[in-house]
Formats: structure tokens, C-alpha cells, sequence
């Protein structure tokens, strides 16, 4: 897909209300089926917010465990596009 598709797509999506966890859960797993959603979301500014947040600090920890080699020389959006898509990380970059 292009990039003006992403474009579109991510301004069209506001954030999960606290509401909405089960389909949060749900598309969180569709694109990282190997990190752990409990491990990461930041419970306070769920709150504070009204909308779903993770804590990015806690998602890197994640990444790096799963991609030791790589997260010295690229960043969490390079890792992320790398191994899960260009989707996840329009879908991360909404969370966080």
C-alpha cells in the first residue's frame, strides 16, 4: 500500500476508549502476537486520557528481548516496520 494510505488511515483513528479493551486486546495481539499486552499498558494514562495507552518504555523493553541484535543499530519504528509491518507501526504510533 502507499504511504498516502497510511497517511489517511492513522488520522482517521482516534485511540481505543477505555471502553473498547476487548477490541483493543484483540487487534494488539493481531499484530504483536509475541509481546505480552499486560506486561505494557500504562494504566494511568489510560485513565487520564480516557483512551487505551501503552507505556513505549516497557514496549522497547519487549522488543529488545525478542531482537537483541538488532535494537543497538535501529530504532523501535525500524524494528517494528522490519518484523511486523508498516500497519503495526501506524497502530503502535496510535497507542502510545
Amino acid at each position: 500500500m502507499s504511504k498516502d494510505y497510511y497517511r489517511k488511515q492513522s488520522k482517521n483513528i482516534v485511540g481505543y476508549k477505555i471502553n473498547e479493551a476487548f477490541r483493543f486486546h484483540e487487534d494488539f495481539h493481531r499484530f504483536f502476537p509475541d509481546i505480552s499486552m499486560e506486561d505494557i499498558r500504562d494504566s494511568l494514562l489510560t485513565v487520564i486520557n480516557g483512551y487505551i495507552t501503552i507505556d513505549l518504555t516497557r514496549f522497547g523493553r519487549q522488543i529488545e528481548k525478542l531482537y537483541p541484535e538488532e535494537w543497538n543499530r535501529m530504532s523501535i519504528t525500524e524494528i517494528v516496520i522490519k518484523h511486523y509491518g508498516k500497519e503495526a507501526d501506524d497502530f503502535l504510533n496510535l497507542i502510545i
